[in-house]
């Protein structure tokens, strides 16, 4: 018994012997035996079942990539955040610094001493 199969299988090796049309079809095609359409199937099955363990794997991959990426970014916000508090409170301070400076100044001034050099 023989059968007709249109596209070529994937595993087209042996067993399939490539029909025009006209001949004995009445399309392209290939004919092969039973036993060799059974392992031509049962291969086909086999390398769906690979390929939906890897797209299954790949859809954890992925999840898994997301998820990381989301905790990456709000731990780098937070990060960001923590440094703009950290620079508000250094400006404060070199402000509250500066007005110690010049009240130190005027005041050296003031008591008749001389300023020689002042680093900030």
């Amino acid at each position: 018994m023989l059968s007709l199969v249109s596209p070529p299988p994937a595993t087209a090796s042996t067993g399939w012997l490539p029909v025009e049309t006209g001949f004995v079809a009445p399309s392209d095609g290939y004919f092969g035996d039973v036993e060799t359409g059974r392992r031509t199937l049962y291969e086909l099955r086999t390398r769906r079942g690979e390929r939906d363990a890897w797209h299954d794997a790949l859809l954890t991959v992925s999840t898994d990539v997301s998820t990381t990426q989301a905790d990456i970014e709000a731990e780098l916000a937070n990060l960001n955040a923590a440094f703009d508090a950290e620079r508000a409170e250094w400006a404060k301070q070199k402000e509250a610094l500066k007005r110690r400076h010049m009240f130190t100044i005027i005041g050296i001034v003031l008591g008749g001493g001389v300023i020689i050099w002042i680093a900030d």
